[in-house]
C-alpha cells in the first residue's frame, strides 16, 4: 500500500539567531532547509576562522529539525560535547568550534487559524438536518440514516 493524497504540513518556522565571538548579533527565520558556513552561499553566513566553509546543515526530516555537521573541522557542540547530528526539539543552542560562534535555534510554535474554514458549518448543518432534523415519517430515508436516527434518538 503506498502513501498517496496524503497532506504533509509544511515545517513549524525555526528562529536561528547567531552571536560572533566579537559579540555581533543577527537573526533569521527559516521553514526549509538552509547550510551554515563561511561560504558565501550559505544562507547563514558566518565570517570566522573557526568556521568551515560549509560548517553545517539544518534539515527538517520526519517531524523535527535536525543538525547535521558536514565534516568540519572545528565540530559542532552542543555544552561540552560534540555530535555530528543533533535534532532541535524546542531550542538549542551550539557552538561552532569549542570557543567559537554560538547559534540559537528555536521552533516556533505553529500559528492555529481561528477562522473556521469556508462552507464548514454550512456542511455540518446539513448532516445534522439530514440525520436528526424533524421527519416525516420514516419513508423515503435509507437504512443508513434510519439506523444513526434510532441510534443517537
Amino acid at each position: 500500500m503506498t502513501a498517496k493524497n496524503i497532506p504533509v504540513s509544511p515545517p513549524p518556522t525555526l528562529r536561528v539567531s547567531v552571536r560572533s565571538t566579537s559579540g555581533e548579533q543577527r537573526a533569521f527565520q527559516f521553514s526549509s532547509s538552509f547550510r551554515i558556513g563561511r561560504a558565501l552561499d550559505c544562507e547563514v553566513q558566518i565570517d570566522e576562522d573557526i568556521v568551515s566553509r560549509n560548517h553545517a546543515e539544518v534539515t527538517y526530516k520526519n517531524g523535527a529539525w535536525w543538525i547535521r555537521d558536514l565534516d568540519s573541522s572545528n565540530g559542532i557542540y552542543a555544552g561540552q560535547d560534540r555530535f555530528d547530528r543533533i535534532s532541535v526539539r524546542n531550542e538549542i543552542t551550539i557552538t561552532l568550534g569549542v570557543h567559537g560562534p554560538k547559534v540559537s535555534l528555536e521552533v516556533l510554535p505553529a500559528r492555529v487559524s481561528e477562522e473556521p474554514v469556508a462552507g464548514t458549518d454550512t456542511i455540518v448543518a446539513g448532516y445534522v438536518d439530514h440525520y436528526f432534523g424533524k421527519a416525516k415519517g420514516e419513508e423515503g430515508f435509507g437504512e443508513h440514516t434510519l439506523f444513526i436516527r434510532k441510534a443517537f434518538a
